[in-house]
């Protein structure tokens, strides 16, 4: 907080967040780990399992993302066994087919559901000509809900880290109107004079690693009036009022 005008019946207060690079960088951090989730994991990956003949057929994988999708595929009667790894996917573990070219991984399809997939696959292979098979999973919408969750506190921290407040003491009108200018916008609160009791500069929390500025009213609210800094501006505003202790 620094004093930027001063007559004898106006006081003009600006501040900024005194640990401001910090919060600038919490908040690039929020949003990278958030685009970051939402890269990795956006995906719609559906299995499509067809018999063309009584003895063949074709498997296809399609993964669909962000940056494109991705086809893999397998004749049905290549494959010789449906088996379940543990360990390469979440829950019961992940659905692999075993065919005589290697393995077809399907893990990224039975993520907590690998018996209900196997049981499928199962039984379409163990019946040529039948039906078609299509699995999907969408996975779109809690990552999207994830992310943008991240992302979003992100932007409020930035927001924050951008966030100046400028309080006006006018002794000729009795108000302070107290101003935050950001990137969310502007907002203005207006108090008497007369309902102020303190002007007081507290911890953050109990870590004492950060100190705000309070107007605290006769009615027991607090009012946040900015950062205190180093500039003795709190002392100066204090005398400014009238109150106890503004040396």
């Amino acid at each position: 907080m620094e004093v930027v005008e001063q007559t004898p019946t106006l006081l003009v207060t600006q501040c900024r967040p005194d640990k401001r690079r910090l919060l600038i960088a919490a908040a690039i951090l929020f949003s990278a780990i958030g685009i970051l989730i939402l890269c990795l994991t956006d995906s719609v990956v559906t299995l499509t399992c067809r018999w063309s003949a009584a003895t063949n057929g074709k498997i296809e994988l399609v993964t669909s993302s962000l940056f494109g999708s991705r086809t893999r595929e397998a004749p049905v009667e290549a494959v010789t066994r449906v088996v379940i790894k543990p360990g390469i996917s979440r829950g019961n573990g992940g659905v692999v087919l075993l065919t005589n070219t290697g393995e077809f991984s399907l893990a990224t399809l039975s993520s907590g559901r690998a018996n209900q997939l196997a049981g499928r696959l199962t039984a379409f292979l163990s019946a040529p000509g039948s039906p078609d098979l299509t699995v999907r999973q969408d996975s779109r919408l809690s990552t999207y809900g994830i992310s943008f969750g991240i992302i979003a506190v992100g932007v409020l921290v930035l927001a924050l880290g951008f966030e100046t407040v400028v309080c006006t003491f006018d002794k000729e009108a009795s108000r302070i109107a107290i101003q935050r200018k950001g990137l969310l916008g502007t907002r203005r609160a207006e108090y008497y004079m007369r309902e102020v009791a303190d002007l007081r500069t507290e911890w953050v929390s109990n870590r004492k690693k950060g100190k705000v500025v309070y107007l605290v009213l006769k009615s027991g609210a607090r009012v946040h009036a900015g950062w205190p800094g180093n500039s003795g501006a709190v002392d100066a505003t204090r005398r400014f009022l009238g109150l106890n202790g503004g040396r």
